[in-house]
């Protein structure tokens, strides 16, 4: 009996023993996946990040977002890539991933419209903070530009939230770029007539000066 148990059990170990390396070398692999992934996920965010800081006046805010939207969407090929090592079919995995975007895209429009609303305005800037716009019927100075709000104070010191779709699908009004073309325009004004005014100084004190020095 003992002998025949003991078969038994070698025969298992035989049978085992292919599942057991096979499931070893997928763990490992899964394993050097994932590292490589997070490895290459900080790189992409580095990457576009360093990419989008040498465009000039490119928003802070944004880069580090599209950095984030890099690096996340790395980690996303990543999970797939170690759940097919693992023998899990990936494709019906994706379309129940694309369904739930589409309910949460649904269930979120608003906000969904905010964001994108609000990465137009830091890449167009039709405004910056400090300048005094009017968006529907709210006037005030522009003191935060956020992705999905813009804040404004007005003169009476009331803070005013306007969401950023609101703000760029409404006609905007900005009082302070042309009011700072005209006085910069008007302080000019002086200093032409001052340059105009002393080459004629010198030429009158040349006038007065000659007399005397033809009299003597």
């Amino acid at each position: 009996m003992l002998e025949e148990k003991t078969q038994d059990l070698m025969v298992n170990m035989h049978a085992l023993l292919p599942l057991i390396v096979t499931n070893a070398l997928n763990l490992l692999g899964a394993i050097i996946i994932l590292l490589i992934g997070l490895w290459l996920s900080g790189k992409a965010h580095l990457l576009v990040v360093s990419a989008l800081s040498r465009t000039p006046h490119f928003d802070a805010m944004l880069k580090g977002f599209f950095g984030s939207l890099a690096r996340y969407l790395a980690l996303t090929v990543t999970l797939l890539a170690v759940l097919s090592q693992f023998g899990i079919q990936t494709t019906s995995l994706i379309a129940i991933l694309g369904a739930a975007g589409l309910a949460v895209g649904l269930a979120l429009q608003g906000t969904l419209s905010n964001l994108a609303a609000g990465i137009m305005l830091l890449i167009f800037r039709p405004f910056r903070t400090g300048h005094k716009v009017q968006v529907g019927g709210s006037v005030g100075t522009v003191t935060e530009l956020s992705l999905f709000w813009t804040e404004l104070v007005t003169d009476d010191k009331v803070q005013i939230i306007v969401p950023n779709g609101g703000v760029w699908g409404q006609p905007l009004r900005n009082f302070s770029i042309l009011s700072g073309d005209s006085t910069s325009g008007r302080s000019a004004l002086p200093d032409r007539g001052r340059d105009r005014a002393r080459p004629d100084n010198r030429k009158s004190g040349r006038h007065r000066r000659s007399p005397s020095t033809s009299a003597r």
